[in-house]
């Protein structure tokens, strides 16, 4: 019986949320130091969804459009991303004369951004 298996190099193309371990690892150490509220964690993974290559939330990015996609409250987004604000898994990034959102650190695990 031969149980040498040989394998070539594949490329696959999955679709879906880009959501690195990187970034779940911090996620897990932020819910370690203080209890993330669900609200903040489907906020957080929502976000992983309008983000860019870099981890920017387009220019016209509101609460409410993330609320109504889901199906989802929006008082639950919107504190939710209060609480990704205040735990800094999200920030304000100021481009040009006007301040987007960001998913903090999602570039740096992006291998794939151009």
């Amino acid at each position: 019986m031969n149980t040498q298996m040989n394998f070539s190099q594949q490329n696959f193309k999955v679709h879906g949320v880009k959501f690195f371990d990187g970034l779940l690892n911090i996620v897990k150490l932020e819910n370690e130091r203080k209890e993330l509220p669900s609200s903040a964690l489907a906020t957080y993974i929502l976000l992983h969804f309008e983000c860019n290559d870099i981890g920017m939330l387009p220019r016209e990015f509101q609460i409410m459009d993330l609320a109504k996609k889901s199906g989802i409250p929006y008082t639950t987004i919107y504190t939710g991303f209060q609480v990704c604000l205040e735990r800094r898994l999200v920030k304000e990034t100021p481009v040009g004369n006007r301040t987007v959102y960001e998913v903090v650190d999602y570039a740096l695990y992006n291998h794939t951004a151009a």
